[in-house]
């Protein structure tokens, strides 16, 4: 119970490693099975809009199964996330919970000599989407007039990840379209090279690239590029950027 970091098994895609939601989370987990309910206020501040900024509270649930044989290992998670009307009020001016959305994750990993693979992926579908509410507006991306919510509903990701020694190289590409979650969910720096002054990463897909290295067992160092460009524009925009990071971190 309180502020806590991801509590789900998931991507990018489905909600962003810098979220610290506020709410309760109820876990279980043996050795192979895993499951997981919870509630949770995601977004509260007075950075955007109206006068009440307590909205965007999600209700989620998650079963899954962790599978592991010598140098294999196997992870599946399948989920459902409800957001209440507050969330759709305060950005889609609808009184209705337009965010139901169903996922899935899953990941592969072996180890074949000095270097260990991981195949990753994951998918969104959002079933409360509604041509009446849309979070993409022209007016925000500069998409066509004829946009539609309901074709925009999916987001996925795919990537390798390889480990060798101290590096580790990364690869996904991944596809957000505008209404498949909601803007403040999905990771924040995929969407920021391709949508000037927009948030989140909504109506953009694109390629990331990354390297780290492990300096020492608790410091380490790495870079990552990312390609992007909108799914829908209009306007003569058809906006795409680059993303360059350097991120270093301490564990202590």
């Amino acid at each position: 119970v309180g502020q806590q970091k991801n509590p789900w098994t998931c991507g990018m895609v489905n909600f962003d490693g810098d979220l610290r939601p506020t709410g309760a989370t109820l876990a279980w987990k043996d050795d192979l099975f895993f499951a997981n309910i919870g509630a949770y206020n995601i977004r509260s501040d007075s950075s955007v809009g109206g006068d009440s900024q307590d909205l965007a509270n999600m209700y989620g649930g998650q079963i899954g199964i962790n599978w592991k044989q010598e140098d294999l290992s196997a992870r599946l998670a399948l989920g459902f996330f409800a957001y209440d009307d507050n969330t759709s009020e305060y950005y889609l001016g609808s009184d209705d919970a337009n965010y139901q959305i169903g996922m899935a994750y899953g990941e592969l990993s072996g180890k074949f000599g000095d270097v260990t693979l991981k195949g990753f992926g994951e998918l969104a579908m959002n079933f409360g989407a509604d041509d009446d509410h849309s979070q993409v507006t022209p007016a925000k991306y500069g998409v066509p007039d004829n946009y539609s919510a309901e074709s925009n509903d999916l987001a996925w990701m795919l990537g390798l990840e390889a480990k060798f020694d101290r590096f580790k190289a990364k690869y996904a590409y991944a596809r957000i379209e505008g209404d498949s979650v909601p803007w403040f969910v999905s990771d924040s720096d995929f969407g920021s090279a391709a949508l000037p002054n927009a948030k989140g990463s909504n109506n953009t897909k694109g390629h990331i690239f990354g390297l780290t290295y492990d300096v020492s067992k608790n410091f380490s160092i790495g870079g990552s590029l990312m390609l992007t460009d909108l799914i829908k524009s209009g306007n003569g925009r058809n906006a795409d950027g680059r993303l360059y990071q350097l991120d270093m971190s301490y564990k202590f």
